[in-house]
């Protein structure tokens, strides 16, 4: 059965990539910052902490952030980028706000003000 979690779905675009880049990673661990506090000093910092203040206003709580890496679907090397299968459990009140306050110069591959309107 064919739906948005698709395992053959992933496995063809694993495979696409593959052909287009070379190496791909599946399931790739990238170690980052995962607060606002680890990009003290650098230019999105203050965007940053502006949507995790809205995050934890709109959660009642300050501590939900636990994971000190992100995974990605597939990580490309070389040129060096990510994709990220948006399946719709993604699509939750907590990504709109986020989205909401993704400054109007940020550089997205999708479209901003279509996403906000997945997640109603």
């Amino acid at each position: 059965m064919h739906n948005e979690r698709c395992p053959v779905c992933k496995d063809t675009v694993e495979r696409l990539l593959r052909e287009l880049y070379g190496e791909v990673r599946r399931n790739y661990r990238i170690k980052i910052g995962t607060l606002p506090e680890d990009y003290h000093g650098q230019r999105i910092h203050g965007q940053l902490s502006t949507i995790y203040s809205a995050l934890q206003n709109y959660r009642g709580f300050t501590e939900f952030v636990r994971a000190q890496y992100i995974e990605a679907d597939f990580f490309v090397p070389e040129p060096g980028f990510i994709v990220e299968f948006d399946e719709s459990q993604h699509f939750t009140e907590p990504r709109k706000i986020a989205l909401s306050y993704y400054p109007s110069d940020l550089k997205t591959g999708f479209s901003r003000e279509v996403w906000i309107k997945h997640c109603d």
